[in-house]
């Protein structure tokens, strides 16, 4: 009887864990969707600006804050506007990305692109990666990730 008393309490605490587990794997989830929603969002209200030039016809600085948001999360680095200190700091995170990427993932990039994990890392050995950033821009760069 003992046994199955003690049985019992570990299972019920399993199942507290589990739910608990739940809860932090839902609330994950809801915001990966969120904001994914929320880029998708920037970007498709600002290919309809750009479609109706309402930034032109509309003065307003918004349109503007929206182009720029909607290419940064379009794209990682956008070669024709950001400073250097910005596009180091970028290389220096995705080489360290690329470092620690899931192994699936990895994989999965290997077998749609091949050799293309191996030549941006060959790259990106070539950018001074130890040279001071600020914190400011690094937390722009980690916010792109998040």
């Amino acid at each position: 009887m003992e046994d199955l008393i003690e049985e019992n309490k570990l299972l019920k605490q399993t199942i507290d864990e589990l739910t608990s587990s739940l809860h932090i794997i839902q609330h994950q989830v809801n915001e990966m969707k969120r904001k994914q929603e929320y880029i998708q969002m920037i970007i498709a209200l600002n290919d309809m600006s750009l479609c109706f030039s309402l930034g032109y016809k509309i003065k307003n600085e918004s349109f503007k804050l929206l182009n720029e948001d909607a290419r940064i999360h379009g794209h990682y680095i956008d070669h024709l506007n950001e400073s250097g200190e910005l596009k180091r700091a970028k290389m220096m995170v995705l080489y360290n990305k690329i470092k620690y990427m899931d192994n699936c993932v990895r994989e999965k990039i290997n077998e749609m692109y091949p050799n293309v994990i191996h030549t941006v890392i060959m790259e990106l050995i070539e950018v001074d990666l130890n040279r001071k950033v600020s914190n400011s821009i690094m937390k722009r760069v980690y916010e792109w990730w998040n």
